[in-house]
């Protein structure tokens, strides 16, 4: 008779990638294989493969910036990052930077106090992103290309 877990073929981990390798090495115990694990942008870290070392697993989840993607890694912005901080940049930095130029923009363009600015931002169909230009949605935020990523022995590569 077969367990649960070997009824299953795929397996949503919403956590970390540290939760990750914790799954994978109970599954590996309880001798499930071949699954495949689903994860958010959380698992998109310099240490997802060390956590998540399993050949026979499919490693797949989404993140907004493929830090490995060539036109990120050639960007001002990444070279003068990693030269003031010694490390590469997350999302989170790469949100801050377009969403205070597109503040910054707004303000160069004559924004002058909140009420201004506030009419400037709402205004806003498109500003210049890390990689290219972001468009504006209706409900006012940025919105970018959402990228699968996979591990895939042990190296993060884009899905195409």
């Amino acid at each position: 008779m077969l367990s649960v877990f070997q009824q299953v073929d795929v397996l949503f981990v919403p956590d970390s990638s540290k939760a990750l390798g914790q799954i994978i090495a109970f599954m590996k115990f309880n001798d499930v294989q071949n699954m495949n694990y689903l994860g958010t942008n959380l698992w998109n870290t310099s240490d997802l493969p060390k956590r998540a070392a399993c050949e026979d697993a499919g490693i797949y989840f989404s993140a907004g910036v493929d830090i490995n993607d060539l036109a990120i890694r050639e960007s001002e912005f990444f070279k003068e990052y990693v030269q003031n901080y010694n490390e590469e940049p997350t999302l989170v930095e790469v949100q801050a930077f377009e969403a205070s130029r597109a503040l910054k923009n707004q303000i160069s363009g004559g924004a002058q106090g909140r009420e201004s600015l506030a009419l400037a931002l709402r205004g806003l169909q498109s500003s210049p992103g890390v990689t290219g230009d972001l468009k504006m949605s209706s409900q006012r935020e940025f919105m970018r290309p959402i990228n699968v990523l996979r591990l895939e022995t042990g190296i993060v590569k884009k899905v195409e």
